[in-house]
């Protein structure tokens, strides 16, 4: 019996006598509050239990929210169309979110045989980024988080600015600034990013 709930001095009842008193008495501390050591003890367990529980529910949940890369819902800050004699694209602010990326698809028709494609950007704090353009078929490989390679001419890896250029033939494309774990540079909080994508013909 422990020490805490058993009074001092002999005690003569007996075994059901003590029992059946000192689970009354047991009945009563736990009405006003009281509670003995054991079980503090079981509740200190409880309570650590409960915790560990919760944070290896949210490390996993944190491993299933960073699986594949997602696109921006509102990336754009300020967007405008390029589209003038003989060239065709975007250009403005974009921000994006960790594990966020936007896409600007390319198309170069089979009667434009070829096309430039020309690539501007600058992230205002100098962070890095990817600036990656794809073959639209590798597209749905990056969307599943699965490497790919990118058109070299045309992408600036793991870098706060872009100036590239390259000769495409006719073909579909997406241009992807990338904020994820699929580039080559480590997914950041937050990026924001002047951009310019233009095809020429």
């Amino acid at each position: 019996m422990n020490g805490n709930w058993r009074p001092t001095g002999t005690d003569e009842r007996t075994g059901s006598e003590r029992r059946h008193e000192d689970g009354g008495r047991g009945e009563r501390d736990r009405r006003s509050g009281s509670q003995s050591r054991p079980r503090s003890r079981r509740g200190s367990r409880r309570a650590l239990l409960a915790t560990a529980a919760a944070a290896v529910a949210g490390g996993l949940a944190g491993c299933l929210a960073g699986g594949g890369p997602r696109e921006a819902s509102d990336p754009w800050v300020r967007r405008s169309a390029v589209d003038g004699e003989g060239t065709r694209g975007v250009e403005g602010v974009v921000r994006l979110r960790r594990g966020e990326f936007v896409v600007h698809p390319v198309e170069i028709t089979e009667a434009e045989t070829a096309g430039t494609l020309r690539v501007q950007g600058s992230e205002q704090l100098s962070l890095p980024v990817d600036f990656v353009t794809i073959e639209r078929e590798a597209f749905d490989a990056y969307l599943a988080g699965e490497p790919v390679d990118p058109i070299s001419s045309v992408s600036a890896l793991d870098s706060p600015t872009a100036r590239v250029e390259g000769r495409l033939p006719a073909g579909r494309y997406a241009f992807v600034l990338d904020n994820t774990r699929v580039g080559g540079a480590p997914p950041l909080d937050e990026v924001t990013v002047q951009l310019r994508a233009v095809l020429e013909f």
